[in-house]
């Protein structure tokens, strides 16, 4: 079995939709299978829908089973922060730990 990274860091960009979520859960699922230290960068994607949200509570929940540091590398971006806010997911724990409290 290969060694597993120290971190591993995901850098999303662009729109985070529908369009793209299986994308997002390919690379969610292998960063989860190759590190136990996993740091999501949201800061630049530039639109949000409740698809990619869930795909990310639905990864950040999975981390916690197999007992995997999943959080955010910096506060989220502008679209981000909108689409958690009117998905109403703010008080999930990914997001309220994570950051502390959404600006």
């Amino acid at each position: 079995m290969p060694a597993r990274d120290q971190r591993h860091p995901i850098r999303f960009t662009g729109a985070q939709t529908i369009r793209s979520v299986a994308e997002a859960r390919r690379a969610l699922a292998g960063a989860l299978a190759a590190s136990d230290d996993v740091g999501l960068d949201l800061t630049e994607v530039s639109e949000a829908d409740v698809m990619f949200l869930q795909t990310i509570v639905a990864a950040a929940a999975s981390a916690r089973v197999r007992r995997i540091s999943f959080t955010l590398a910096g506060p989220p971006g502008a679209a981000v922060v909108d689409a958690v806010r009117r998905a109403g997911l703010g008080a999930d724990p990914f997001w309220s730990t994570t950051t502390g409290a959404l600006p």
